[in-house]
C-alpha cells in the first residue's frame, strides 16, 4: 500500500485513512487489515486495491467524494475480502454527495472480491449535486445477501442540475441471492435524478433467482420509487426467479407537483417466482398530492409475479400521464379504499386459480373517465370447484360493478374459456368471473 512515508498505521487502527491524488493507480494489501473510516477524494484516475487474498475490516462509513465538486473519484477493490461494519456496529457508505456542484463517484467491489456488509445506510448520489455508482458486478456477497438498513438514491436535487445517474450495478456475474433492505429503499428520492438498481446490459433486471426484501413486522419500512418533487426517474426489475418480500408503511411510485413534475417509475417484478406484500398505509401508482388534472405527467409501471399483497389505499393513475399496474396470478386485498383515476390502468391477468383485486366490505371503488380495470383469463380453472374469479368485493355490490361495466371502465376477456365472465354473488360476496360449480348464484345480466 502507498502509505505516507511508506509507514503504515497500527493494526487495528481506529483512525480514518484517506486516499488522494497521491498513489493514484495499484496498491496491494500486505496483509489483513482493520480501519476506521475510509475516505476516498481524488480528483482524477482511480485507486485500485488489490487486496491479494487478504481482509480489510472497515469499522468505520466508507465516504466516496465528499468534497470534491466538480471532479470524479473512482476506486476499486479486487482478490479479497471487504467488511463493512459488523451487526452491533453498523456503518454507513456515501457514494458521491454535494451541493454546490456535480460531486461523482465510482465504487467498485469486482472480479475475486468476497463482500460482507452490515450497512446502516448506503448513499448513492446524495445532496444536489450528487452522482454516483456502486458496482457489484464480479463480486461474491458473502452468504448471498446484501444487508443494508437504507438504501438512498438521489437523495435532493437543484434545477440547475439535471444530469445525475445514481445507480447500482448487479449482473449474472453478481454472486448475490438477496438484497435484504432492513428499512427503506429510495430510488429516485427527489429531483432531477436517473436512478437504477440491476443489469444496465439487461434492462436493469437484478440477476436470476436474486430476491429483494423491504421492511419486517419488526420495522416496517418504505419504498419509493420516481418520487421526486421534479422529474425523478426510478427503475428496478427482475430477471426469473426469487421472491419480492416487503412489510411497509407506504408503497409510492411516480410523484408530480403542480404543473411542474414529469416523473417516471418502473418497477417490474413480473418475472419473480412469488411476492408477499403487507402496507399498512398507500399503494400509489402515480401519484399527486393535490389529485389535480393540472398537475404534471407521471409514467409509472408496477408489475407483480404471483403471491399476495394488502394495502389500505390502492391508488393508480392521480395524475396525468401513464401508469399501470399488473397483476400476475397476484391476490391484491384492499381494506380501505381503490382509485384508478384518469390515467391509471390496472391489469389482471388470471391463469388458473382466483386473484386478482380483493376488496373488504367496507371497501370503496372509484374509476375516473379515462380509468380502466381490465380482467383476463387466460386459462381455465385448474383445479377445485369455488368461484372462478379477477375480482371479489365482500358484501352485495352487484350495482356497482355491472354499472363499471357498463360504461367501459371495468373490461372482461374471457381468452380461451368458451364462455364469458359475469357479474355474480355467491356465499355473502360479488364476484367477476365464473360462479362455482353446483350450489345458488345470482347473476347480473
Amino acid at each position: 500500500m502507498n502509505w505516507v512515508g511508506d509507514v503504515p498505521p497500527q493494526n487495528p487502527t481506529p483512525g480514518a485513512i484517506t486516499f488522494d491524488d497521491l498513489g493514484i493507480g495499484t496498491n496491494r494489501l500486505e496483509g489483513d487489515r482493520s480501519i476506521g473510516a475510509l475516505v476516498i477524494k481524488n480528483e482524477s484516475g482511480r485507486h485500485t486495491f488489490d487486496l491479494g487474498g487478504h481482509a480489510l475490516s472497515v469499522n468505520g462509513n466508507i465516504t466516496i467524494n465528499p468534497d470534491q465538486g466538480g471532479h470524479t473519484s473512482q476506486v476499486m477493490f479486487l482478490n479479497g475480502v471487504v467488511r463493512i461494519g459488523n451487526e452491533s456496529n453498523r456503518r454507513n457508505v456515501v457514494i458521491g454527495s454535494g451541493e454546490a456542484s456535480y460531486y461523482t463517484a465510482f465504487l467498485s467491489f469486482s472480479t475475486g472480491c468476497v463482500l460482507e456488509t452490515c450497512i446502516n445506510t448506503l448513499t448513492v448520489g446524495g445532496g444536489d449535486g450528487g452522482r454516483g455508482n456502486l458496482d457489484l458486478r464480479g463480486c461474491t456477497v458473502s452468504q448471498g445477501v446484501f444487508d443494508v438498513t437504507d438504501i438512498l438514491m438521489g437523495t435532493a436535487g437543484n434545477g440547475a442540475r439535471y444530469d445525475r445517474p445514481c445507480e447500482i450495478r448487479l449482473d449474472e456475474s453478481t454472486s448475490i441471492t438477496e438484497m435484504k433492505v432492513r428499512r427503506n429503499l429510495d430510488i429516485s428520492a427527489h429531483e432531477h435524478n436517473t436512478c437504477r438498481i440491476g443489469n444496465p446490459s439487461n434492462d436493469w433486471k437484478m440477476p436470476t433467482n436474486a430476491s429483494l426484501t423491504v421492511g419486517s413486522q419488526i420495522q416496517r419500512g418504505r419504498i419509493r420509487v420516481g418520487y421526486g418533487y421534479w422529474n425523478g426517474d426510478g427503475k428496478i426489475g427482475s430477471a426469473c426467479g426469487g421472491v419480492f418480500t416487503a412489510v411497509l408503511t407506504d408503497f409510492l411510485l411516480g410523484r408530480a407537483s403542480p404543473s411542474r413534475c414529469n416523473s417516471r417509475a418502473i418497477v417490474d417484478f413480473a418475472s419473480m417466482s412469488n411476492c408477499h406484500i403487507d402496507v399498512s398505509g398507500s399503494v400509489f401508482v402515480g401519484y399527486s398530492e393535490s389529485f389535480s388534472s393540472s398537475d404534471g405527467n407521471a409514467c409509472t409501471r408496477l408489475s407483480l409475479p404471483p403471491g399476495d399483497a394488502s394495502a389500505g389505499d390502492l391508488i393508480v393513475g392521480l395524475p396525468i400521464g401513464t401508469n399501470v399496474l399488473v397483476l400476475n396470478g397476484t391476490l391484491f386485498t384492499v381494506t380501505n379504499r381503490m382509485i384508478v383515476g384518469q390515467s391509471g390502468r390496472v391489469t389482471n391477468f388470471v391463469a388458473g386459480a382466483a386473484s386478482g383485486i380483493n376488496l373488504a366490505g367496507c371497501a370503496s371503488l372509484s374509476v375516473s373517465n379515462g380509468g380502466v380495470i381490465s380482467i383476463l383469463f387466460v386459462s381455465p380453472q385448474t383445479g377445485g370447484c369455488g368461484p372462478y374469479w379477477g375480482l371479489r368485493w365482500d358484501g352485495d355490490h352487484r350495482a356497482e360493478l355491472d354499472a363499471l361495466v357498463g360504461e367501459g371502465k371495468l373490461l372482461l376477456d374471457k381468452g380461451p374459456i368458451w364462455n364469458a365472465p359475469v357479474v355474480f354473488c355467491s356465499r355473502g360476496a360479488t364476484y367477476v368471473g365464473y360462479p362455482p360449480r353446483g350450489g345458488t348464484v345470482f347473476v347480473v345480466k
